[in-house]
């Protein structure tokens, strides 16, 4: 019998962890500094980014937390720079640094389909499961702005918070609910390997229950099965 349901975990979600550009740019930026040079905001944000493509998140915190409270720059720039501080928190631990910076972007712009999955991931961490179903059902009902020319991966508002929501109703022992979004999470291309093993997963746990596997043709109409 297989022994747990497959999720994406949040290493998987972020691609671990982000590969270095090269050191070329950050050492130019580096020599500015060292040079009293007065960085422009788009400098800074730059300078920042540079921080963390090569791993020093500590700096990049601070270059980030700088470019940000001074308030300027491009929106699309500031949600990358609040996307990228996320990821320097969750690798320098500091997990309530990271619930309050993803509720400051709320600040900038609607929410992002990833900025709300990663406060779903912080709830789930801490086995707030009813909380983490919110914050995924909210990234499901974002929109994908076609025309944004900044980072925002698609897989965000639909498949990872799908098999995401299939683990959190199998937490709470609502196996319907789970099998519903695990077949939901092929149905937006995810990750067929893991789905399928989450189907075997469930469709054992059927059988223990002697319950017949779930007819999907009515789900929609169950609010337990509604974004919102």
């Amino acid at each position: 019998m297989l022994e747990e349901l497959v999720f994406i975990s949040n290493v998987c979600v972020n691609h671990g962890k982000v590969k270095s550009s090269g050191s070329r740019n950050l050492q130019i930026f580096k020599k500015m500094e060292a040079s009293g040079v007065e960085f422009t905001t788009r400098d800074l944000f730059y300078y920042s980014n540079e921080l963390y493509y090569n791993g020093y998140y500590e700096e990049a915190i601070t270059k980030y937390e700088k470019f940000l409270e001074s308030n300027l720059g491009w929106i699309e720039d500031k949600k990358v720079a609040i996307a990228n501080l996320i990821q320097c928190y969750s690798f320098t631990n500091k997990p309530e640094k990271k619930i309050e910076i993803i509720l400051k972007s709320f600040e900038f712009d609607v929410p992002r389909a990833d900025i709300c999955c990663r406060l779903a991931e912080i709830f789930m961490s801490k086995n707030q499961i009813k909380q983490a179903i919110f914050w995924y059902k909210v990234a499901m009902g974002c929109i994908h702005e076609k025309d944004n020319l900044g980072i925002d991966n698609r897989d965000y508002y639909t498949w990872i918070p799908s098999i995401q929501l299939c683990v959190c109703y199998s937490i709470l022992g609502d196996y319907e609910a789970a099998y519903y979004y695990n077949e939901l999470t092929l149905l937006y291309g995810g990750n067929k390997t893991k789905v399928e093993h989450n189907k075997k997963f469930l469709e054992n746990k059927f059988k223990e229950l002697g319950r017949s596997i779930p007819d999907l043709d009515y789900k929609l109409i169950d609010r337990r099965f509604r974004f919102f």
